[in-house]
């Protein structure tokens, strides 16, 4: 369990209202993530060139021995909205996610 009770998570509703509230959260980090993505992107388009290297997408390999594994700096902008977000909301909330850097998945 990551959680034992709703007050874990920073909530004094109760279940349904606090799910809807995180529901509610979630939906808006997600909208402003992406905000996030984009204006990487638009910047990244307006420095010139095409941005399909891996310098133009400020992006290095999270493994060296494999190519699909780029981690962008807007994948890390994005994560860091929605972890910044969903903590400051329900500071109990343990949060893991893919782009984690060390000792960054905890709660």
């Amino acid at each position: 369990r990551l959680c034992r009770t709703m007050s874990d998570v920073g909530g004094t509703e109760d279940g349904p209202a606090l799910l809807l509230r995180l529901v509610r959260t979630c939906s808006h980090l997600a909208q402003q993530a992406g905000k996030v993505i984009r204006a990487v992107q638009l910047s990244r388009e307006e420095s010139g060139g095409d941005g399909s290297d891996a310098a133009a997408l400020g992006a290095s390999l999270k493994d060296a021995s494999d190519t699909r594994s780029y981690l962008t700096a807007a994948d890390l902008r994005a994560q860091r909205v929605i972890f910044d977000g969903l903590r400051a909301e329900f500071p109990g909330l343990a949060l893991v996610g893919e782009e984690d850097e060390e000792g960054d998945g905890g709660a």
